[in-house]
């Protein structure tokens, strides 16, 4: 019997060769690891925190890959799969944290730009207006001048019972994502602009 362990991302695989050479494979997840420590000078014990039977124990002469001479460097390796470029074992790296925030800016435009384009919608003419039913209208708006079987519009459906007048848009938002002929199955709901998130 042998063991192989590897750095599957968020977790560690380890990879059990029987004597009849089928393998068995358990994948552990690095976020369940609450200690990493050595046990009768050649076992290294992986503590899961699910209790003293839930453990993983490995004794470092069965381990094949990575090539080690003591239950020490077994622990140390182990120790060196949990870290990654965004945990090193303690808080993330100044470089990781600069990129996730400039990642954010990036999504603060994208968002700001989505919000200006809803918010465009109404300052334009319509381009289809779908009246022929006596209580409801439909209007749709499209980026470009285009067929109405495309994705690219923003809907309208504006509804009246009795005397009250009912504005909505498709989805909830003024997006021009939607496809015109298929104004009748949409799903309505009235606009807020504040519900945006910029």
């Amino acid at each position: 019997m042998s063991y192989q362990l590897f750095n599957d991302a968020n977790c560690i695989r380890i990879q059990q060769t029987l004597a009849n050479n089928e393998t068995k494979v358990l994948m552990v997840s690095k976020e369940q690891i609450r200690t990493i420590d050595i046990v009768k000078t050649k076992f290294v014990r992986i503590d899961i925190g699910e209790g003293a039977l839930k453990n993983i124990f490995l004794n470092y002469q069965e381990v094949t890959f990575p090539t080690v001479n003591s239950a020490g460097e077994l622990r140390d390796h182990i120790n060196a799969l949990m870290k990654s470029e965004i945990y090193d074992g303690d808080a993330p790296k100044e470089a990781t944290l600069e990129e996730v925030s400039g990642r954010l800016g990036g999504i603060e435009f994208i968002l700001r730009d989505i919000q200006k384009q809803g918010e465009s919608v109404p300052k334009l003419e319509p381009i289809f207006v779908d009246e022929s039913n006596p209580n409801v209208i439909y209007k749709g708006w499209a980026t470009v001048v285009g067929i109405g079987s495309e994705p690219i519009w923003a809907i309208q459906k504006i509804s009246q019972i009795n005397d009250i007048i009912t504005h909505e848009w498709a989805d909830g938002n003024r997006f021009y994502d939607n496809i015109w002929d298929n104004r009748l199955q949409l799903q309505y709901a009235p606009f807020l602009a504040d519900s945006i998130v910029y």
